[in-house]
């Protein structure tokens, strides 16, 4: 019988890729350390690949070339922010070298890049499915390497914890490919899609603004040159119509969606709408989220701030992706994960130092871990109720008894958010 030290050894093996040689002898190989990062014996790659990385200037031009980075064939060290090149080769190659690991993609982006995906899964029709994306803005770097960490992490996890053998776990980390290359060779700052607009000559939409919840709401910015543009229509964007398709087919089963942002350090849930009543699963949002930050506080000591996406951002975020999949296409919970990318002067900034893209990353797995367990159970400890296998009529608000604290169903009282 395999032992567990074996059994990690042969997984981190697998992992690493076909860029480094794997012994028989576990402990020649690389290996996962306590934190989480990759650690190397001295015959893996070449010096230069740890080379700092160098930012993008003045002008926004990334100085690294891609050349420095050619020949890694597949090999992600979470060491530096990965060109869309990189991010394909890796998945492919994890696809390759592990079973449960399937390749496909869910559309393309207007410029024609693949939107990539992931789905680790045992095989079983019918499973419970979490489904991750990240990059829908283009500048959020730390987004789509928190997404590729977790995918890592899952399916090292999965020879720990049997739950995770039940469950499909379905992860698109570059939604935004477009724009997440133009931030890295032509404007760091870029959030938009590369779309054009025949009227302006402007470039992007705001992807999420763009899903069909609450989408002409008087809040959204009509001007196509802005950073905050909704589009011209609800869905008018190839990205945003590839995530309304795969949930069109498999909403379902999606108990758990979670998109990943930064760099605000919050777990923010439904809803950014105007004008509705607190969720029908108000509770079990609630319960996910104080998990979620309870885990990563433990992991990190960082503070996440918890609550609706209006309580945390202030402000309406009409035709965001949360609202849509919850509302609509039946994932029965939807979260947005901020990510932290905040200065001590109290300044938040897109791309944190290379050197903690695992520590963030870390924080994000964190989290999805409680959100993959609920994905299997449909349980949070933290309360009694149980979302209802359909939505009521009447939208329940939620409340604290005062002696207990325990959260409970009030179905005779109504309010509405803001």
């Amino acid at each position: 019988m395999m032992d567990t030290n074996t059994a990690l050894g042969i997984a981190a093996c697998v992992l690493i890729s076909i860029a480094t040689a794997c012994s028989d002898d576990h402990k020649n190989t690389q290996r996962l350390s306590n934190g989480g990062d990759l650690q190397s014996n001295s015959k893996t790659l070449p010096m230069h690949y740890y080379e700092e990385f160098d930012p993008v200037n003045q002008n926004g031009s990334e100085l690294l070339s891609r050349r420095k980075r050619s020949g890694l064939y597949g090999f992600y060290d979470f060491q530096h922010y990965p060109f869309y090149e990189e991010i394909e080769a890796y998945l492919k190659n994890l696809a390759h070298l592990n079973n449960d690991v399937e390749f496909f993609t869910i559309g393309k982006s207007y410029e024609g890049r693949d939107i990539m995906a992931i789905k680790i899964s045992n095989g079983a029709s019918g499973n419970p499915i979490l489904f991750i994306d990240g990059g829908i803005h283009g500048r959020e770097w730390v987004s789509p390497t928190s997404a590729l960490y977790a995918i890592q992490q899952f399916i090292v996890d999965r020879m720990k914890y049997r739950w995770l053998y039940n469950i499909d776990i379905v992860v698109v980390p570059l939604l935004n490919p477009d724009g997440y290359e133009y931030s890295r060779t032509h404007d760091r700052m870029w959030r938009k899609n590369r779309s054009w607009n025949r009227y302006t000559g402007c470039m992007g939409v705001h992807l999420n603004r763009n899903f069909d919840i609450d989408w002409n709401h008087s809040s959204q910015v009509r001007d196509p040159c802005k950073e905050t543009y909704a589009g011209p229509a609800a869905f008018s964007e190839p990205e945003t119509q590839a995530l309304r398709d795969y949930f069109n087919a498999h909403g379902s089963r999606i108990k758990v969606h979670v998109t990943i942002h930064s760099p605000i350090t919050a777990i923010m849930y439904p809803w950014g709408i105007a004008g509705y009543r607190l969720p029908w699963n108000q509770n079990i949002l609630e319960c996910l989220a104080g998990n979620a930050a309870s885990a990563v506080k433990s992991k990190s000591k960082s503070d996440y701030r918890v609550g609706s996406v209006r309580e945390i951002l202030k402000k309406i975020s009409a035709g965001s992706s949360i609202d849509w999949t919850m509302i609509h296409e039946g994932a029965k919970t939807s979260f947005a994960l901020e990510l932290p990318g905040k200065y001590p002067n109290g300044e938040y900034n897109f791309q944190p130092a290379e050197r903690y893209i695992v520590y963030i990353g870390e924080q994000a797995y964190a989290m999805l871990k409680v959100f993959a367990k609920f994905t299997q159970t449909e349980e949070c400890h933290n309360t009694k109720n149980h979302y209802p296998k359909q939505k009521p009529r009447v939208n329940p608000i939620i409340h604290k008894t005062q002696n207990t604290g325990d959260i409970t169903w009030d179905w005779l009282k109504m309010k509405f958010q803001g």
